[in-house]
């Protein structure tokens, strides 16, 4: 076959394939729709950015093979370009990045928790924002993958205080090294036995749930004698199941006696083609951040909170009767209703506010964070409210 006849062949094709009827001239433009994006998405880094030009060219394809239908299809492959386009702005922009990248590696699913850390041992973690190191610290986790919180020789005493922590970043650590976070100051300073069970992202849903499922008697090997969670505003939102990184976390609802009684997951009433589209829809940061925009705090909101917390300290006071309960508040971050705490103390837990621990800081004041690319409490905050904690909460107790 000549190269003339194999030109005239495909112009046949193209030809016969313009004649064809506008459904199925449709039909082979939806395909085609549906094996780039795939492709992209599975494959490829940065997918919607890719995603968008793919489906440009397919629609710029159906508008030419489409002489009746061009302008609609050339209309609908500008869109397409536009939102790969605008991806593509917001990927260039975003100057934030770890190394290594342990995307998938650092923590998976857990269906107590939602979420939890899969690595034990020494973690190199750093964050950079473009060339400039926000932060450059290791996480150490125990068997348990819990932070480590006491020195390997400790001078904890056996018989002091035992001291459990409960909450998400500010309480795990975020940015600071092993020995600068609150655990480890307290029982530096108390020579306390502490244990850590903060986590990046965790809320009181997350403290209530390992307590009712038996991890917390498992894990910790002494008698606890305080209990001290830590909660910004955000926890709120978390335990109402709004947060976008804790799709599957423990779901809580308030029950007529007024506590709260675990239903399930976030997830479970999620179908498989609606989890895929939030899955594939994340992948887009422009999505991604209208997903992490803050949102309001309604009264059933705030109730559940307050219901979580209550819970969580009646329960631990059943397995451990000894040990007291103690709330930190950040009231000045978020600027949260005084609601946020005063729904706790008239449900006669023990707060303590941030306000009253360090009235000197603010957000924003980049004198008390890790960074000023990373609003997180620096070591220098955690070292106050240990001082706070050692002379008010655990000498108060032990006079």
């Amino acid at each position: 076959m000549t190269a003339d006849s194999n030109k005239a062949s495909v112009t046949d094709g193209v030809v016969r394939l313009r004649q064809h009827n506008v459904w199925v001239r449709g039909a082979a433009a939806l395909g085609g729709l549906a094996l780039t994006g795939t492709i992209c998405l599975a494959f490829l880094p940065a997918p919607w950015v890719w995603t968008g030009v793919c489906w440009f060219a397919v629609c710029w394809t159906a508008s030419w093979l489409s002489p009746s239908r061009s302008a609609t299809w050339f209309t609908i492959g500008i869109a397409f370009l536009v939102v790969g386009l605008l991806e593509a702005n917001a990927q260039f922009k975003t100057a934030f990045r770890y190394e290594p990248d342990r995307t998938g590696t650092y923590a998976g699913s857990d269906d107590r928790f939602g979420y939890s850390p899969l690595l034990t041992g020494p973690i190199p973690m750093k964050k950079l924002y473009g060339d400039e190191v926000v932060f450059d610290v290791v996480y150490t986790l125990d068997a348990n993958h819990l932070r480590v919180s006491n020195a390997p020789d400790s001078k904890a005493s056996p018989t002091g205080p035992c001291v459990l922590f409960f909450g998400g970043s500010y309480m795990y650590g975020e940015g600071v090294e092993d020995d600068e976070t609150l655990p480890w100051r307290v029982g530096l300073r108390a020579r306390a036995q502490t244990v850590n069970f903060g986590f990046q992202g965790y809320g009181p849903h997350q403290m209530l749930a390992a307590i009712e499922s038996g991890h917390v008697a498992r894990v910790v090997d002494c008698k606890p004698t305080h209990v001290i969670y830590q909660a910004i505003v955000d926890h709120v939102n978390r335990a109402a199941g709004i947060a976008y990184w804790d799709r599957h976390g423990p779901r809580y609802r308030l029950a007529a006696d007024g506590t709260a009684v675990r239903d399930g997951n976030f997830d479970d009433d999620v179908g498989r083609f609606a989890q895929l589209l939030w899955d594939q829809s994340q992948k887009s940061l422009i999505a991604k951040r209208i997903s992490q925009r803050r949102r309001g705090v309604t009264s059933e909101q705030m109730a559940l909170f307050h219901s979580v917390v209550d819970t969580a300290r009646r329960r631990l006071g059943e397995q451990f009767p000894d040990a007291s309960f103690h709330a930190i508040l950040w009231d000045r971050s978020g600027n949260p209703s005084p609601e946020f705490w005063q729904g706790l103390e008239r449900r006669d837990v023990d707060v303590h506010l941030m306000s009253q621990i360090m009235p000197e800081r603010r957000d924003g004041d980049i004198r008390f964070e890790v960074s000023p690319h990373d609003h997180h409490p620096n070591a220098l905050v955690y070292e106050t409210i240990a001082g706070y904690v050692s002379k008010h909460v655990l000498d108060a107790a032990n006079p």
